[in-house]
């Protein structure tokens, strides 16, 4: 819901609405006392007891918080901002790649340029526990050598995310940022060589 339909956000961070005349609280009170809080649903049956489900977006990190059979709306009131709280302290978003952004100019036969701007195709964003080890970068091309010529677009290769241990954590395809025309005939003859 929050990823899908974002356009309804809106509707479960209302504090009160009236209808028909009867006005109605909306029963996420973290509405009240934390800014970052967005709202989602709260409910109570016997079988699950006192339940909270909300969304909290914090600089752009946002965190989903799911509480489940406490004994009264106190504890799951608690509980919820236990857990949001927790998740703020103890982790942070880290921006591995931006999108558009050069990250190789890799040298690319028979064209007029030389080389072409590569980058990611799109943005790459990873949530990670604060004080880990730095994430590493690593560049693996579809086809070497890269040869002109190519549209601006072209998926040239993949741009590896992994962890300390070098386990695999994340991945985006690296585009051409620019066109590479093909160079001229003692450009490409050269290269030939």
């Amino acid at each position: 819901l929050i990823r899908d339909f974002p356009q309804y956000r809106f509707i479960f961070k209302i504090k009160k609405f009236t209808w028909d005349h009867i006005t109605q609280r909306n029963r996420v009170s973290l509405l009240w006392t934390d800014p970052y809080v967005k709202g989602m649903k709260t409910g109570y049956t016997k079988a699950a007891g006192y339940c909270m489900l909300i969304y909290a977006d914090r600089k752009g990190m946002g965190l989903i918080s799911v509480v489940l059979k406490t004994p009264s709306w106190d504890a799951r009131v608690n509980d919820s901002q236990a857990l949001i709280t927790y998740g703020y302290n103890f982790f942070k978003n880290e921006r591995v790649a931006t999108a558009g952004t050069i990250v190789s100019k890799p040298r690319v036969y028979e064209s007029a340029a030389g080389y072409a701007p590569v980058g990611p195709a799109h943005s790459v964003v990873l949530t990670v526990t604060r004080g880990h080890h730095a994430l590493k970068t690593r560049i693996v091309w579809n086809h070497w050598p890269l040869t002109a010529p190519l549209a601006a677009g072209a998926d040239v290769g993949t741009l590896l995310v992994t962890n300390s241990a070098g386990q695999r954590v994340d991945s985006v395809p690296l585009v051409t940022l620019a066109p590479v025309p093909e160079g001229g005939l003692f450009t490409r003859l050269s290269d030939e060589l």
